[in-house]
């Protein structure tokens, strides 16, 4: 059998992860338009909200408009899990330089995006892998995911996703293709393990947690083992302008 080419591989994966942000990004749009029209019907009907409600939206409304502005960007056709886009800060590893992860800048929060995804330190590529080995169908539509872990992970919401195609095919013998993919995107979330729009609070040095104080961190994954930065470190170096911040 012949050996793929691990660019070709690389490169398939890059496609992969490309098509998913474009999905994430009609995600986010989705529910900024949600925002927006319950926002609209509350102003309209003039309904009171709880103390601290329209504080909260706001926040996960800045949120939501700091990620759409990076998604909108795309990966770099060349470059493995690399944001289109200036990057504020990048975080290497004190052993051997490695890059963790980048901070990007948007008009309304800095977006803290790691390099890898999360798996224990010192297992090998090939335990990793070990429950796709076993899988021919999955190995010949994916073989991206030989070479990397996955990094945008996905998750879909299968008995809504059902719920609402019944009911469009109540409305619609045949949905239209349109229709069906707004669906799809409605019922799926998409996350990258320690993705963080940075806030202020995460220059906090110590919160309160269950009544325990403790340092707000992220663990990174390097293939030296993992990686511990404090979330104050990241804030101060955006705010000295620092171009390279070590864990």
């Amino acid at each position: 059998m012949q050996k793929e080419d691990p660019r070709q591989i690389a490169a398939a994966r890059r496609r992969v992860e490309q098509g998913q942000v474009r999905r994430w990004a009609l995600k986010v749009e989705h529910e900024l338009r949600d925002l927006e029209r319950r926002r609209a019907s509350r102003d309209e009907k003039r309904y009171r909200v709880p103390t601290g409600f329209e504080e909260r939206e706001g926040e996960r409304e800045v949120e939501l408009r700091s990620l759409r502005d990076l998604l909108r960007r795309g990966l770099d056709p060349n470059k493995s899990r690399v944001f289109n886009g200036r990057a504020l800060l990048v975080v290497r590893c004190k052993s051997k330089g490695h890059c963790l992860a980048r901070v990007y800048a948007t008009p309304y929060r800095p977006i803290f995006v790691p390099q890898n995804a999360d798996f224990p330190a010192g297992q090998t590529k090939e335990n990793r892998f070990a429950h796709l080995e076993s899988s021919k169908m999955l190995k010949s539509y994916f073989p991206e995911v030989r070479l990397r872990d996955t990094w945008i992970e996905e998750y879909p919401d299968e008995a809504l996703r059902d719920e609402l195609i019944e009911r469009e095919r109540g409305l619609a013998p045949r949905p239209s293709k349109e229709r069906m993919e707004e669906i799809d995107i409605q019922t799926t979330d998409f996350a990258i393990r320690g993705m963080t729009v940075i806030q202020p609070r995460h220059g906090d040095k110590e919160v309160t947690w269950q009544g325990v104080q403790v340092q707000p961190s992220w663990y990174l994954t390097c293939r030296c083992g993992t990686r511990i930065l404090a979330s104050y470190l990241v804030v101060e170096a955006l705010q000295a302008s620092t171009q390279q911040v070590f864990a």
